[in-house]
């Protein structure tokens, strides 16, 4: 039994469908969990004791195996092999978007929703699964967990604009796709820089097969805020060399989020090296610790949802709206980098 000792069993009894590495093959990754404190789906849904891990739907043999060998009772290979008699309060998909609300349909019990993004393969089915969720009235989390980071929820709140006052660019670096993990950055833009009321591609968009999206790609593009703000995106080939960062640069300072977006680095105005009867950027100095505890705040939020007394960090419609984006980004593309103003 793999089964850490003196575990709680939960409140909540949940499936997963979909045990991969972020459900819970990064647990034993060391590095990894240097960063990100509980970091897959499996080690936050029981740290508080609000969740307990029942089945696992997986077609891999190899992950089902290890579901058993953690003490998890039942382990299938789809979900319309689960026991008939047996109801979950929470599903959690961690797996490919494919076949989620056929899915959904099959656990008729479930109170509550734990998407890893993106919700679906299209934005139809984004909608016509959103709309599911809304008809049967579940609490619904979608996997931008960096909206439940302690340090990012203080930015929101007011600390990036100590820091750098208002924005006035930024910079992004991606890579394994555009819905992969473009879209992590685009949803924390709107998070800390408000609305996006407008994108251009720039350049033409190259497939990638290293992103486990189907038919995802990269592609460099531009947004814009309603600030005014412009943020410039800049894909990666990860074969090569792997980051996910980003930068706002404002009249008041400068803010680098860089290392997988857990190293923060803020850089206050100087007199100009230069030209010291001008103010310029000083040198940079970390603030925050680089561990996130992204994954414990987003169960520990969605555990007070589902009990009413509180909301997600990340619903469906904050989903949506990244994934239209999105959408936009691949039009503008198809359109030569025409801008596409978004509603």
């Amino acid at each position: 039994m793999l089964r850490q000792a003196g575990a709680v069993m939960g409140r909540y009894s949940a499936v997963i469908l979909g045990f991969g590495r972020i459900a819970y093959g990064l647990s034993a990754n060391q590095a990894y969990q240097s960063y990100y404190r509980h970091g897959t789906h499996y080690q936050a849904m029981q740290l508080d004791g609000a969740f307990e891990p029942v089945a696992v739907v997986d077609p891999s043999a190899e992950a089902r195996a290890l579901a058993g060998q953690l003490g998890i009772g039942i382990a299938v290979a789809d979900v319309a092999d689960l026991p008939g008699d047996r109801q979950f309060d929470v599903a959690v998909f961690c797996g490919p978007p494919r076949g989620r609300l056929d899915s959904l349909s099959r656990l008729p019990g479930v109170r509550g929703v734990i998407f890893e993004k993106p919700l679906a393969e299209s934005a139809e089915e984004a909608e016509a699964l959103a709309d599911e969720c809304r008809g049967r009235k579940l609490t619904v989390q979608v996997g931008y967990m960096r909206r439940s980071d302690s340090r990012f929820r203080r930015l929101a709140a007011g600390y990036l604009a100590e820091l750098v006052g208002k924005p006035r660019a930024g910079y992004a670096l991606y890579g394994n796709g555009l819905r992969n993990n473009a879209a992590h950055i685009v949803n924390l833009v709107e998070f800390l820089a408000g609305p996006i009321v407008e994108v251009r591609a720039i350049g033409a968009p190259a497939a990638t097969a290293q992103s486990p999206v189907p038919g995802d790609c990269n592609v460099a593009f531009m947004v814009t805020a309603a600030s005014g703000a412009n943020i410039c995106f800049d894909a990666l080939d990860f074969g090569r060399v792997r980051e996910l960062s980003l930068e706002f640069w404002g009249d008041g300072g400068s803010l680098t989020i860089n290392s997988e977006l857990t190293e923060f680095h803020h850089r206050g105005l100087a007199p100009h090296r230069l030209l010291p009867s001008s103010n310029g950027y000083g040198d940079p100095v970390r603030v925050f610790p680089a561990e996130s505890d992204a994954f414990p705040m987003m169960y520990r939020s969605f555990a007070k949802a589902l009990a009413g007394e509180g909301a997600v960090d990340c619903g469906p419609d904050e989903a949506l709206k990244t994934e239209s984006i999105l959408d936009a980004v691949v039009a503008s593309a198809a359109q030569g980098g025409r801008v596409v103003r978004l509603a």
